[in-house]
């Protein structure tokens, strides 16, 4: 075909695939692209954007359609007359990612970013694609020198003394299996349900001499079978399948699956055993992401708690790179021995039947913001690691489990936590059953438990300590910032006793192991009624009358909950005094009768939010920059404009409902999800129509807003996530947000500013990569594990 008859062949292409285009039929589009393209690559810059978009709308129907076999034709026709094309590269990776076949993913994601390195779907792409397929915590665990000579020693006399068939159940990079070849096993077999981790295990052997004698298997150790798999029983099983709360990568079902199917009798498993530790801390960061903190979006909370927690029955944390450190409340306890080497007690802990109470006695006054398990684990007789967050030795590769409270108790030096430790749901399980007061009661965790607050929402809490008053004195209450004056309250007694009050009382149990009650008092010089919010244990004031020059009690930021009877004390917030000395300050009362319920748990009602929407609100300096902006539109606008119509999509609508306290006509539109029933308890209690506020679901707001007939006064949007990145759903729905402001409307944020700085950290460098061979007794796996590594990281903290 001669050069004008090629050129004819083109155009008529050309102008058939925008016919198909134009009608939407991108099948048929697609061929006479790619003729048009073999015959008029000069015409690759001016199609390389249609080109692309046919080509990835046409993959995404074919790839629903389940045709594979005609996906992956087309990508290898147009990589025939476009090899370089980023977005093409980029896309045909991300159907291999969708499809599960990572290493080929990775690969396509790199050849994009080679194209182009500016490309940022693809390094995004790229990113995402190698932490499925190398979780990070591998990186932590070869990096921890100490962790691996461990294993390294125990492996080696477990061999040297006989035990020298193996099996290294979820292998990862295969370094336990070159401690066993090294110490000299006959036989050796590793296996991980990972594809990925399977073939960057076969590498790293290969580099390290081993290939030959170590056989690898692309199965769980449930799934294998004697003599399919293996061709007889092994003497030794070496495993890591730990998390910080020790069960949660499912070792107890391993370990025991390995006994009945896959060691012989008197066999050995490395590591041989683990002791579980217990105890109570107090850690205001922690605090903040479970509990709503001290308020400062200018809206009222009166009856409202709000917590977050996850999914799972703890969250892992690093205590040491938390802001703000932490205490230890009690005394830790050895709540949990468990032998992997004893296959009936491990079948007794799975059944439930080896669940332990344990006292903890509490050594220091505070709020208990969670309990806090770790553990020391035994790989053989000598060799030990631990996870204690304390500890100067011990093993980097582990976090520790944390356990959050629905609501915060406050604990005081002398009592004892009830902690109830055990196995449920696949995982470790801990909560707090009660506080006692006497170390006699204390010992007989068996007998009994009427001797304190039990937290079941079905017992009724009845202290039986006699009453006793403790007197303030002058001096104290100036310490604490209240002096005598004629402002006075009085609290309720929850018996028959005729006594002046407020406030009515309520009988009956704790349903909540939060406290925020709220009293009316008067000031006698001023004849003015004031409602007070005092934070603590509605039995704290039981019966007791206080005086002070101010309108109203200076007790802040504390939600304290006293567990038990006997002497109470009352930390006051005071600035001069250090949190340290907050412990002894005020002594309070001997508790008596039954707890009266004055606005408090009892009467409050507890709702669960969304982490996004909970750290949203514990944002003092969001906060309070979303309260100025309330005040700046208030006074531009006035109190009485005929209509405001606001769009807030923040995680929590805090401008908005500002806005509706003070703008009389003001009506709201915000996204529902999970927070709509907390949201109308919030308009409730701060006296706004229920009838002014409109709510759009999450999964359909897109539609919603595409089908809005009118404009907003103001929208406030959300650009960003949980981890600080910019959010890809947020700025796609930017112009259709735009379509619904008006055009003298307001639009906020007004503009982002990114700001970026260069930082060393070896923590992050250990966190993101293998440092060298040395940290792996010197095996060669860094440049094998490294090719995985990522350049973003998320949640880290600057200490």
């Amino acid at each position: 075909m001669n050069s004008d008859a090629m050129l004819k062949v083109a155009l008529s292409s050309r102008g058939k695939a925008d016919l198909y285009l134009s009608k939407g039929k991108w099948g048929r589009a697609f061929p006479h692209l790619l003729v048009a393209l073999k015959l008029c690559p000069e015409w690759k810059s001016e199609l390389k954007k249609v080109f692309s978009t046919t080509l990835s709308i046409w993959g995404e129907l074919l790839e629903g359609e389940g045709r594979y076999d005609d996906l992956f034709k087309c990508y290898e026709q147009a990589l025939e007359v476009f090899a370089d094309h980023e977005e093409v590269l980029n896309n045909l990776g991300a159907h291999l990612y969708r499809l599960g076949h990572l290493q080929e993913a990775c690969l396509y994601f790199r050849q994009a970013q080679d194209v182009c390195s500016d490309f940022l779907p693809a390094l995004k792409n790229l990113q995402s694609c190698c932490n499925l397929a190398v979780e990070r915590w591998h990186y932590r665990m070869l990096n921890d020198n100490r962790r691996n000579q461990g294993f390294r020693s125990a492996i080696t006399r477990a061999v040297g003394q006989g035990f020298n068939t193996v099996l290294d159940i979820g292998c990862g990079t295969g370094i336990l299996s070159l401690f066993a070849t090294e110490a000299g096993a006959i036989e050796v077999f590793a296996c991980d349900g990972s594809h990925s981790m399977v073939q960057l295990a076969a590498k790293v052997l290969e580099a390290n001499n081993a290939a030959d004698k170590v056989k690898l298997i692309n199965k769980l150790s449930y799934d294998l079978k004697v003599p399919q798999d293996l061709p007889s029983r092994l003497s030794l099983i070496v495993t890591e399948t730990l998390d910080a709360g020790l069960f949660g990568e499912h070792i107890l079902q391993t370990v025991s699956h390995a006994w009945d199917s896959l060691l012989v009798p008197g066999g050995r498993v490395i590591p041989a055993g683990a002791t579980l530790w217990v105890c109570a801390i107090e850690c205001p960061h922690l605090a903040a992401r479970y509990q709503l903190e001290e308020d400062s979006t200018g809206l009222d909370w009166r009856g409202i708690h709000l917590y977050s927690a996850g999914e799972e029955q703890y969250d892992c944390e690093d205590l040491n790179s938390l802001p703000g450190g932490f205490r230890f409340l009690t005394e830790p306890v050895p709540a949990l021995l468990v032998d992997f080497n004893d296959p009936e007690q491990l079948e007794q802990i799975l059944s439930g039947k080896r669940n332990n109470t344990k006292m903890c006695e509490v050594l220091k006054s505070g709020e208990v913001h969670v309990v806090l398990a770790w553990f020391t684990l035994q790989l053989d007789a000598q060799e030990e690691l631990s996870t204690c967050p304390i500890d100067k030795h011990k093993a980097e590769c582990w976090d520790q489990a944390v356990f959050p409270f629905v609501c915060v108790p406050y604990v005081r030096a002398g009592q004892y936590l009830e902690l109830q430790v055990g196995y449920h749901g696949g995982k470790l399980s801990v909560s707090v059953q009660c506080c006692r007061e006497d170390d006699n009661q204390a010992k007989k965790t068996n007998e009994g438990r009427d001797n304190g607050i039990v937290f079941n929402n079905s017992m009724t809490a009845e202290p039986k300590s006699k009453a006793r008053t403790l007197n303030v004195s002058n001096q104290d209450k100036h310490k604490m910032g209240l002096e005598l004056s004629p402002a006075m309250f009085s609290v309720t007694k929850s018996d028959n006793s005729k006594q002046n009050t407020s406030i009515d009382a309520w009988e009956g149990g704790f349903k909540s192991n939060y406290d925020k009650c709220s009293v009316s008092f008067k000031d006698q010089t001023t004849d003015t009624n004031f409602v007070r919010e005092l934070h603590g244990s509605a039995n704290n004031f039981i019966g007791e009358t206080y005086k002070c020059n101010c309108n109203y009690l200076n007790i802040e930021n504390h939600k304290h909950n006293i567990l038990g009877s006997g002497d109470v004390k009352f930390a006051v917030t005071n600035e001069t005094l250090d949190k340290k000395e907050t412990d002894d300050i005020v002594p309070i009362s001997r508790l008596s009768h039954k707890f009266s319920k004055i606005l408090c748990p009892l009467h409050m009602k507890t709702y669960f939010v969304p982490q996004k929407a909970l750290r949203f609100l514990n944002d003092k300096s969001w906060m309070d920059t979303l309260s100025q902006v309330a005040v700046h539109i208030l006074q531009s606008k006035g109190k009485f404009v005929t209509q405001f119509d606001i769009l807030d999509l923040s995680p929590f609508p805090v401008l908005g409902l500002q806005l509706m306290k003070g703008i009389e006509k003001a009506r709201l539109w915000c996204i529902s999800s999970e927070i709509k029933e907390v949201v109308l308890s919030v308009l409730d209690v701060n006296g706004v129509s229920a009838e002014r506020i409109h709510f759009i679901k999450l999964e359909d707001g897109q539609e919603n807003l595409s089908c809005c007939t009118f404009k907003f006064d103001l929208v406030v949007a959300h650009m960003f996530d949980l981890t600080g990145e910019l959010s890809g759903s947020a700025v796609a729905i930017l112009p259709l947000i735009k379509k619904c402001l008006k055009e003298d409307g307001l639009m906020l944020p007004q503009k982002i500013t990114f700001q970026s700085m260069a930082v060393h950290s070896d923590w992050l460098e250990r966190m993101s990569r293998v440092i060298n061979n040395n940290v792996t007794c010197g095996y060669d796996i860094d440049r094998f594990i490294n090719m995985y590594q990522v350049s973003r990281r998320f949640s880290f903290f600057r200490s």
